[in-house]
């Protein structure tokens, strides 16, 4: 879904391995920038937030992938710990309310886009 979303946004998007993917899941790619994404599902009904950890996952792969910006995303929240890290580190922080704002129905992609299929992108060879 993040996939198809930066997508319609205009943005080349790589998928990084499902194992020893150094903190990263995708790779996006625009106007020279090179952003690197972690995505963090997590039940917020059961008031599971996300933690420093994955900053600090963020922020490494970010620098293995060669990247200028950083972004952890969750449908859920930041434990406070979590967002203090990210503000040192210039990490940019998704949770559950910006999620909703930018998949509200006019800024979501095309249906199409879901079902074109899911064909990972490859990280080596990007720089």
């Amino acid at each position: 879904y993040l996939r198809a979303h930066f997508k319609s946004k205009g943005y080349r998007v790589f998928l990084t391995p499902p194992q020893h993917d150094y903190g990263v899941d995708l790779v996006l790619t625009k106007d020279g920038d090179k952003i690197a994404v972690q995505a963090k599902r997590y039940n917020h009904e059961q008031g599971y937030k996300v933690t420093y950890k994955a900053v600090q996952e963020v922020s490494a792969g970010k620098a293995y992938y060669g990247c200028n910006k950083g972004i952890v995303i969750t449908n859920s929240f930041f434990t406070k710990s979590a967002r203090e890290l990210a503000e040192c580190n210039n990490i940019d922080m998704w949770d559950r309310h910006r999620l909703i704002e930018e998949f509200r129905i006019d800024n979501a992609p095309n249906q199409r886009a879901y079902k074109d299929g899911y064909y990972p992108g490859t990280v080596t060879g990007m720089t």
